[in-house]
């Protein structure tokens, strides 16, 4: 192997490297050739070194090889995934003629993310949560082949690119293999580890012609696994993006919402089983949307949650609830006003002045109000979560525990918090009355732990019948009112004191 002359001959000096045997093994040097003086005749010549270059070439494929694979698994990383990409992209292109080709290749990228590996990593930390990522790296390599592209992306998220003359049999194969595979048990210091894949699947060219387009639509159908209840394939459709655009939109639109302040809150009455006499509301927001009216927060809780706009919205919930409470009590009328605090509220460093905050232009009183929280924020044993409502209820609130008995609470958690009231869900009330067993055992429970029973959802005169049967406090539903506007609800103060101890008709 020679340098090149017309290299030489265009710019006076020629590089080559190469690869030489030599008794050592094998060695990296560089050729080099330049035009010069010959320092006695001082003709012209041509100088040529040869330098071993190994340590400089090995550390140079180091470099690059750190640069495109991940430092913990082994894998490919990001970059490596669009690098490949362009190649494997760049060689089906120049077969898609032979497309009606039986033995023509398709592609897939398969989007993996592991369910629930925070949890690994907050309760055994994240030395753990490290040699779980890599035996997971390993089970991955097992269950593809060795012509599949197989990289880790950042933190749990795992990557998958395959081509195949059968792709929908390749496919069904290697989703059978990855969720077996995964799923199984690791022992790891001593404690056993186990956890699952959600993954998401983008068909090339479908479900896009680039790389970009295929991660984020597989990203898209990932969590239409989880949706479906993890440990799951999904694949791609067009809807998923539909809905994508639609979160989008409607994040927007609540971001503006927010600065024009287009909410309003609307009152549920609570009332007593026994005398039919209305003890107290629910606070429910309502936005009013410039084109679709009046929402319920079932439409856009959920995207509040997510973004955080739910402390604004909570915020101001709290604060018309306050200064309603306030202003029926002026009039006479002894209501306890509830509002339902979000687990973001509820985890916020800035909870407890929020709430100061809250109750100060109407000089409101935390006596007169009721907090709501769920089963579900009780279940991550966060400490502070105890203290946190230990303090509000040094500041004179209630704590009431929303749709009991749809999540996971029982008895040794119930008596670590500070509650006072239970809502039962509306799903025990409404059911077959054949099945409200569980409902009895409840009721039985809070009359044991002191606890003021309110049973949610009665719309039928017999739940209403079974309710007082049973010995429950309080109910709320449709049988006495929906959530009304304050002048409505006004309207059933007035009504109520006149019926004095006859239970109300239904509202229309």
């Amino acid at each position: 192997m020679t340098v090149s002359w017309a290299e030489l001959d265009a710019h006076g000096v020629a590089k080559h490297t190469l690869l030489v045997k030599t008794p050592q093994g094998e060695r990296w040097h560089e050729l080099s050739a330049r035009h010069c003086k010959d320092a006695v005749t001082g003709q012209s010549a041509i100088l040529v070194s040869e330098t071993d270059i190994s340590t400089v070439k090995h550390t140079e494929e180091r470099a690059q090889y750190q640069a495109l694979h991940d430092a913990l698994t082994g894998l490919p990383n990001r970059s490596y995934v669009l690098k490949r990409f362009q190649q494997l992209q760049a060689h089906m292109e120049s077969t898609a003629h032979q497309a009606i080709s039986p033995t023509a290749e398709q592609a897939a990228l398969i989007f993996i993310d592991l369910d629930h590996f925070k949890d690994v990593n907050d309760t055994l930390g994240h030395a753990v949560g490290d040699a779980l990522l890599v035996q997971v790296a390993q089970r991955l390599r097992q269950v593809t082949r060795g012509t599949d592209l197989v990289a880790r992306l950042g933190g749990d998220e795992f990557l998958i690119f395959l081509t195949s003359a059968d792709l929908d049999g390749e496919l069904a194969q290697i989703q059978t293999r990855l969720l077996h595979s995964v799923a199984q048990p690791l022992f790891l210091g001593g404690t056993e580890v186990r956890v699952t894949p959600s993954a998401g699947v983008a068909l090339y060219p479908r479900d896009g012609s680039d790389i970009q387009t295929l991660m984020r639509n597989a990203d898209l159908a990932m969590y239409a696994a989880k949706e479906s209840g993890r440990n799951a394939f999904a694949f791609y459709q067009p809807a998923m993006s539909a809905a994508l655009h639609s979160r989008t939109e409607m994040e927007a639109e609540l971001r503006q919402a927010v600065e024009r302040n287009a909410f309003t809150v609307y009152f549920q009455p609570r009332v007593d089983v026994a005398t039919g006499q209305i003890t107290g509301a629910e606070a429910l927001v309502r936005w009013q949307h410039p084109v679709r009216g009046l929402l319920p927060p079932d439409v856009f809780i959920a995207t509040c949650e997510r973004t955080g706009l739910i402390r604004p919205i909570g915020n101001f919930v709290l604060q018309q609830a306050a200064a309603q409470q306030a202003r029926w009590a002026h009039a006479g009328y002894d209501l306890l006003v509830s509002v339902n605090l979000s687990a973001y509220q509820l985890m916020h460093p800035a909870l407890l002045a929020d709430i100061a905050a809250a109750l100060a232009p109407a000089q409101g009183q935390a006596q007169g109000l009721e907090l709501e929280i769920t089963e579900s924020m009780l279940l991550d044993n966060d400490p502070q979560l105890a203290e946190r409502l230990a303090a509000l209820q040094r500041m004179g609130f209630l704590i009431a525990l929303d749709d009991f008995g749809t999540g996971y609470s029982n008895l040794a958690y119930l008596q670590r918090f500070p509650i006072t009231t239970l809502k039962i869900d509306k799903t025990f009330i409404q059911c077959d009355p054949s099945d409200r067993q569980l409902t009895s055992v409840i009721t039985t429970m809070c009359k044991l732990m002191g606890y003021t029973a309110v049973a949610e959802g009665v719309e039928t005169p017999e739940q209403l019948a079974w309710v007082q049967a049973q010995g429950i406090a309080q109910y709320q539903g449709y049988l006495y009112a929906p959530a009304v506007s304050v002048r409505a609800f006004e309207a059933l103060l007035a009504t109520n004191n006149l019926m004095q101890n006859r239970p109300p008709a239904q509202s229309p």
